[in-house]
């Protein structure tokens, strides 16, 4: 009798057949997916790594709250904005790249309300995959320096850590076959644990608790 593997390659779409203690397991690894980009971009731009994460928490409740709870997605921070970002920073200062998110903001509104008053179908005429796939492609490129600047000090770990993901996507059955992800964390830090990459000391020195040190966004029109 030939094995039906449909349900083990198909991705999860409805989260309320789904048992609490696997929900929560999935939360993890969105977490985890979503903590590593939300954070790279403070870092490389030199936005507040608190105040980012704040307002990415903010952002995604109130979209959770829009969209009736229908859509588990999260607003974290976008790459698309960090070459300008840099540009503007860096001849003008970061409160009016602070500044440029505002507008950028606006102008998202703006944008939202076409969508909604059009349609989705109808915006997409005008982005099809042939225009939005290379625009992705090129930002994945641009960011590619960063992933090899981070690995360069410890290959052996990062090659680790991408085997076991693409392992697991690929080989993986059932529930496990959905968490790549968690599981190249789980190995990867034990790995880096056991040949002493993990240094506790800034976790213990830090401060646990406090607020996020806003910046006032300035304009230059």
């Amino acid at each position: 009798m030939k094995k039906d593997t449909s349900s083990e390659m198909e991705a999860i779409r409805d989260g309320d057949y789904i048992d609490p203690a696997k929900k929560i397991i999935l939360g993890l690894q969105h977490m985890f997916t979503m903590f590593g980009a939300t954070v790279l971009v403070p870092i490389i731009t030199g936005l507040n790594i608190s105040v980012t994460l704040f307002m990415a928490g903010c952002g995604t409740l109130l979209f959770y709250v829009i969209s009736k709870r229908k859509v588990p997605a999260f607003l974290g921070s976008s790459f698309a904005f960090i070459a300008p970002m840099l540009v503007v920073a860096d001849k003008f200062g970061l409160p009016y790249a602070c500044g440029g998110i505002v507008v950028a903001g606006f102008l998202y509104l703006i944008l939202s309300g076409l969508v909604s008053v059009f349609g989705v179908k109808k915006i997409l005429t005008f982005f099809p995959p042939v225009v939005t796939g290379p625009i992705i492609i090129v930002i994945g490129l641009k960011l590619a320096p960063v992933a090899i600047d981070m690995a360069t000090g410890n290959w052996g770990l990062a090659l680790t850590g991408f085997v076991v993901v693409t392992v697991v996507s690929i080989y993986a059955k059932g529930f496990f076959k959905v968490l790549p992800v968690l599981t190249g964390i789980f190995v990867g830090y034990l790995v880096a644990i056991m040949i002493g990459a993990v240094d506790f000391t800034p976790i213990a020195q830090a401060k646990w608790i406090g607020w996020p040190e806003f910046t006032v966004a300035k304009f230059n029109w």
